[in-house]
């Protein structure tokens, strides 16, 4: 059987690019008659009621299908003309886009400007180098000019998995950079980063030979939305229920500082051909961004027509996903961009494309005329509000009545264990590694009995454990992928054996598709509730000193190694220094404890569990799941035993 895969690669927009073996400026393409005219096949888009064509022309292809970005050196001077049209962000600092530490090693260090040839990044990234042994390789999927996509066996199990190979040196050179080499290092940590959301495909394994970097990756063989939305007719309820996993995941990334940067339909993927599971891919443009600390971007990143006014401005934020996100969607709806009437119109030049972006009002009074309900009007009219500042973020995007879930959004949470067990287990799943080795060492002391905790903690905690037992049908002592899909199959929830699995292995130290007591509990509770509590500074000092072994004060690489699992061909404090970065602000290489406290405290990991896809099928849309995933809320403070 041939397999189809959607994973996308990056197409970079230079001054000139390349097109049909001719180099052409961004003008002479736009504007080539000829091409216009060969491009006059239809596609039927999205429409509620009544069929839109959106026309596949070479203007369409162009602007939505081309990526772009500043390949050249970073200066920290800003955009002359970013203070111009900044759309409210007042900075008057750059930043790169890419950065290194104090404590990488020199090759990413280096100014861009000095070239690295491949001997100097043969191993550069410790990555572990036995792909082959690990997987077998199939057949080639795809191909575009920063790597190619493979399908891949892994040899233990007989899982198919799509595998980018991104080339350390680019295609027609003989040399890399500096630049070069922390781009592919930030997709690799953003997917790392993001977890085991549901809403995003999953990161398996990471490797690396003397040329490439290998990224083993869920195979979605679905169809982009894109190719779905070109085939058929989409309701307004089901654009919607596009735009919650959408939001979902842009949530979930702003809440951890990673900003997309790409949000097109071509970039999300279907599961599978029956499935109406979507999956964010292509993590190529997204950067480690936090809006809290870090000054605004001058360096326009992304695809051509989806892109906010603020970014042709070269003056932006992660709000500009929200109106990439609101020009997919006015897309989906009418089958036309929101800047003409019809898609009968002249290509612009890039420039030209720009202005009209900045500049040009929206027309949303003819939405009405083509079936538009005025609810989703105004959940675009927000979307693509120009001024950042009063553009939504996407969790209060995800509020807004026409997009809501119609069973879980508005379903005021009752019990402790509100939302869904599958949201729950999701937002455990996305914490980083070292997050997760901490908590579960809080856990630890919790179920020891050497903490003192209070009644409704105590409820709780004994109800999970006695939910465990009973997932644990052969006692075991261990919930296996198999034994929680039947469970939670039973209980009305819509997972694959895969997702299942995936879930496992990023809340398990080891990897492994499984969960003992500990991690069961751990990965459950809510932390969130935890923290409000009179002994959370407590339980975090004990984890601390736990952590600290050597009693200076700090954690370093070398005691976060010893706390993770051995894994072979994997470099143990590469990957201490890896996890460190999410708790070390000052990146002095090193968790201080108002780090350590601040990162369990706030952190970067989403706790609202709308940010999370409930998965819940429609006959458990009445309720949530039964009794023994609720549990009933008990007065905080009031100790076990107490009067």
């Amino acid at each position: 059987m041939r397999h189809q895969c959607y994973v996308t690669c990056e197409h970079p927009f230079p001054a000139r690019f390349s097109l049909g073996g001719k180099a052409r400026t961004a003008n002479e393409t736009l504007t080539a008659a000829s091409s216009w005219s060969s491009y006059q096949n239809t596609k039927t888009l999205v429409k509620p009621g009544c069929a839109q064509q959106l026309q596949s022309s070479f203007a369409t292809r162009y602007l939505s299908r081309t990526r772009f970005w500043n390949l050249r050196h970073r200066s920290d001077t800003p955009n002359s003309s970013a203070s111009a049209i900044s759309a409210g962000y007042k900075s008057n600092v750059a930043r790169q886009d890419y950065d290194a530490s104090p404590t990488d090693k020199n090759v990413f260090r280096l100014h861009p400007s000095a070239e690295l040839s491949p001997t100097e990044v043969a191993n550069c990234f410790d990555y572990p180098t036995d792909l082959d042994e690990k997987y077998f390789t199939l057949e080639e999927l795809g191909s575009g000019s920063f790597g190619r996509v493979y399908c891949v066996m892994e040899r233990d199990t007989g899982r198919h998995f799509a595998c980018k190979s991104i080339p350390k040196i680019p295609p027609n050179q003989s040399r890399t950079n500096s630049h070069n080499l922390l781009k592919i290092r930030s997709e690799v940590e953003c997917m790392y980063k993001l977890g085991a959301s549901l809403d995003a495909v999953f990161l398996k394994d990471v490797f690396e030979d003397e040329r490439a970097v290998h990224l083993a990756m869920e195979l979605c063989e679905g169809g982009s939305l894109l190719d779905r939305a070109t085939l058929e007719a989409f309701t307004e309820m089901e654009v919607a229920q596009i735009m919650r996993s959408v939001l979902r995941f842009l949530a979930q990334c702003h809440s951890k500082g990673l900003f997309y940067r790409d949000v097109k339909p071509e970039n999300f993927l279907y599961k599978d051909g029956e499935s109406d599971v979507l999956k964010a891919t292509d993590f190529g443009l997204m950067i480690k961004w936090d809006e809290m600390c870090d000054p605004p971007l001058t360096h326009p990143a992304g695809t051509p027509i989806y892109i906010a006014p603020e970014v042709a401005g070269k003056c932006y934020g992660s709000k500009a996903d929200i109106y990439s996100a609101g020009v997919m969607c006015f897309q989906l709806l009418t089958g036309r961009y929101p800047y003409w009437p019809t898609m009968d119109f002249k290509p612009p030049t890039m420039s030209e494309l720009f202005r009209i972006i900045q500049n040009r009002d929206i027309d949303f009074d003819l939405l009405a005329e083509e079936g538009v309900s005025p609810m989703a009007v105004d959940f675009l009219e927000q979307l693509l509000e120009k001024d950042p500042v009063d553009r939504p973020t996407a969790n209060v995007a995800l509020q807004h009545p026409w997009v809501k879930d119609p069973w879980l959004g508005g379903m005021a949470p009752s019990t402790a264990l509100d939302g869904t067990v599958v949201q729950r287990l999701q937002r455990f799943a996305v914490n980083s590694q070292l997050k997760q080795i901490v908590l579960s060492t809080m856990a630890s002391e919790m179920l020891s009995g050497s903490f003192d905790m209070t009644t409704s903690q105590t409820f709780i905690v004994t109800n999970l454990q006695e939910l465990f037992e009973r997932i644990d049908c052969n006692h075991s002592g261990d919930v296996t992928a198999k034994e929680l899909l039947e469970e939670l199959v039973a209980e009305g929830y819509i997972l694959t054996d895969d997702e299942v699995r995936q879930l496992l292995s990023r809340m398990n130290a080891s990897g492994a598709a499984s969960l003992d007591m500990n991690s069961f509990v751990t990965s459950l509770l809510d932390w969130h509730a935890i923290q409000k509590s009179r002994q959370w500074e407590e339980l975090v000092r004990r984890a601390f000193d736990m952590v600290d072994t050597n009693g200076d004060g700090t954690i370093s690489a070398e005691e976060v190694a010893s706390l993770l699992p051995f894994r072979e061909g994997e470099n143990v404090t590469h990957k201490a220094r890896m996890l460190i970065r999410d708790f070390d602000t000052d990146n002095d290489g090193t968790i201080s404890w108002e780090e350590f406290y601040d990162m369990l405290s706030h952190g970067n990991t989403p706790n609202t569990l709308e940010f999370y896809d409930s998965r819940l099928s429609s006959s458990s849309s009445d309720s949530l799941p039964s009794n023994e995933f609720q549990m009933e809320s008990l007065p905080e403070g009031k100790k076990l035993g107490a009067a």
